[in-house]
């Protein structure tokens, strides 16, 4: 079945049919960008080397899935029927590097070697990114964002889930409420992670003239960085404690507040971190 400008397939289109699994494929010539809107279905995208897209999986009952194009912009979009159904798997590969734009509401979102810019939305279902990508943009309400890719910046919301990330290169923005943040094997050229009460870990490498802020409400901050790292340290805490075993003990910051401060640098101080907590504990680890 041919698409053209303007047009659309359906690629499960009847209702007794919709429980079978499908597979369709599109022809396409980069560059261009693809927009998959996966409802309550688990949407996996995969890049691959063919000028091609290839959709398959399999849905519930009252569910289709539709694909349009118009120029050099391809949606995929489930489409929910009278008879509703929730749940349902989605398998979409696409040629590498193209613009990439995933939304789904509880279906979790799962993205693999996509290469090019990538956003990534998900009301509730976890986000999870592998493989080599550009820049990341990942928000969700409660699910828990993963990220092992050498991307080339990241940035990643969520009001509840878990952060981590791994492989990153150059900066990064990461808010989560309540989940825990774990940063590693990343080179940082600017970062700034906020949490209200989970923790942050940080065990990743400063590029020169880097800039990181760690903000926290009462969920602890440690960072775990190289014996010979080059920055300028500001810590500042109400109420939580600081151990340091790069520099100086932190002293009070007053005497009559149990609020801690500690203002040192290492070698010629290049980089700069900042933290910032008000009941969250400080560690200052090296490795």
């Amino acid at each position: 079945m041919r698409i053209g400008t303007f047009g659309a397939l359906l690629v499960a289109g009847s209702t007794a049919a919709a429980q079978q699994p499908f597979n369709r494929t599109l022809n396409v010539s980069s560059p261009f960008s693809i927009s998959v809107v996966g409802m309550q279905a688990e949407v996996t995208v995969i890049g691959w080397s063919r000028n091609q897209i290839e959709v398959s999986g399999d849905l519930p009952l009252g569910q289709r899935v539709e694909i349009s194009r118009q120029d050099r912009r391809v949606e995929v979009r489930v489409i929910a029927g009278r008879a509703g159904g929730r749940g349902g798997r989605l398998v979409v590969k696409v040629p590498r590097g193209n613009a990439l734009d995933v939304e789904t509401t509880t279906g979790a979102i799962s993205a693999d070697s996509v290469g090019g810019l990538a956003r990534l939305k998900s009301a509730a279902g976890a986000v999870t990114v592998r493989g080599p990508a550009r820049t990341l943009s990942i928000e969700t309400l409660s699910g828990a964002i993963t990220v092992d890719a050498p991307a080339q910046g990241v940035v990643a919301h969520t009001a509840g889930g878990a952060v981590r990330i791994a492989g990153a290169s150059g900066f990064l923005e990461i808010f989560t409420g309540e989940g825990a943040v774990e940063v590693v094997r990343c080179m940082v050229t600017q970062a700034t992670i906020t949490t209200m009460s989970g923790r942050i870990v940080f065990a990743a490498d400063l590029a020169p003239n880097a800039l990181a802020r760690f903000d926290s409400y009462v969920g602890a901050v440690e960072l775990r960085l190289s014996s010979t790292v080059d920055a300028s340290f500001e810590l500042s805490t109400f109420g939580g404690t600081v151990v340091n075993e790069l520099g100086p003990p932190a002293r009070r910051s007053s005497e009559y507040a149990p609020g801690k401060e500690l203002s040192f640098t290492r070698g010629s101080g290049s980089s700069r971190i900042l933290i910032d907590t008000y009941g969250g504990d400080i560690r200052l680890l090296a490795r």
